[in-house]
């Protein structure tokens, strides 16, 4: 049986300048479960009082060899998906004084969870994966950041001995949609199959307004039924997914996932039919996108 060991990719991996990306060679042989981020940046001599760590990270994405991306989200999406999915919020510290190490602790899964072995990245199948940290960081001595003081430290759940596991497919995470809201009800998406979707975030913003006073309502149907998957209001879906410490995610909320998202029994993906999304949005221009996990070959 294949197990998995934590390993070091890199430590330390320092930026060389304050809008560019770091690139990390993830290695040609094993199978990945998951990646760990953790990324680090210094306030300048005045504080960093309107910005925080993860608004400076526009986006991190894994290419594999094949030219795919299985992974692409910005640094806030990451952030809250973790906590809305595993109820625990990770490491965060965006202190704003002066001198201070902002820090934030960023989980990628490509398997359902750290015990799953039947999905995750063949590095093999996959020669010259490559994890890429875009980043554009507010420099300054007032209310930013000291220059090219971001630094990533990364490990990864990796099959013992680097050997070559045997997956049945690979978990893909990315943003399904984006849009700007409009006073309507419903505002209606389709999902396409074939994708083995496995779980279903929202993200809804506009300053000033409620989370619940710009999305509404949320609504999830497979295709030809009547009786929806999902049905709720946005605010009784962020309480409903808070994490257990008991706070809800400002501006997000997990709209489903799949039984056995978490392993604890035989996972049961949407891939039979498409997938119909409804947004009851009663605010014009604010910003609202979808998340979405699916299992996808390798």
């Amino acid at each position: 049986m294949v197990e998995y060991v934590s390993r070091n990719i890199v430590t330390g991996e320092r930026a060389v300048n304050d809008d560019g990306h770091l690139q990390i060679d993830l290695g040609d042989k094993g199978g990945i479960a998951a990646l760990f981020l953790r990324l680090t940046a210094t306030n300048g001599a005045g504080g960093s009082a309107s910005h925080g760590l993860r608004s400076q990270i526009t986006r991190i994405r894994v290419k594999t060899g094949k030219g795919t991306y299985p992974f692409e989200l910005s640094a806030s999406d990451l952030y809250a998906l973790n906590a809305l999915r595993d109820g625990i919020a990770e490491e965060l510290s965006e202190g704003t004084g002066a001198g201070a190490v902002q820090s934030v602790r960023l989980p990628i899964y490509f398997s359902l969870n750290r015990d799953d072995m039947g999905y995750g990245l063949d590095l093999e199948e996959n020669l010259g994966a490559t994890l890429e940290i875009e980043y554009a960081l507010t420099v300054s001595g007032t209310d930013g950041f000291v220059s090219k003081s971001l630094a990533a430290d990364v490990d990864a759940l990796i099959t013992k001995g680097l050997v070559r596991p045997i997956y049945r497919g690979i978990m893909n995470t990315a943003v399904l949609m984006s849009h700007r809201t409009g006073v309507q009800d419903p505002h209606r998406d389709f999902i396409k199959a074939p994708m083995k979707a496995v779980g279903l975030y929202a993200y809804a913003y506009k300053s000033g307004t409620a989370d619940n006073a710009l999305v509404s309502n949320i609504k999830l149907l497979r295709e030809g039924d009547t009786d929806p998957l999902v049905d709720s209001s946005f605010s009784d879906l962020q309480y409903r997914y808070r994490t257990k410490a008991g706070s809800i995610i400002t501006s997000y909320a997990q709209i489903w996932k799949a039984p056995g998202r978490d392993g604890r029994e035989a996972l049961r993906a949407e891939n039979d039919s498409g997938l119909g999304l409804q947004l009851r949005e009663l605010v014009a221009d604010g910003e609202a996108r979808i998340i979405m996990e699916w299992i996808g070959g390798i």
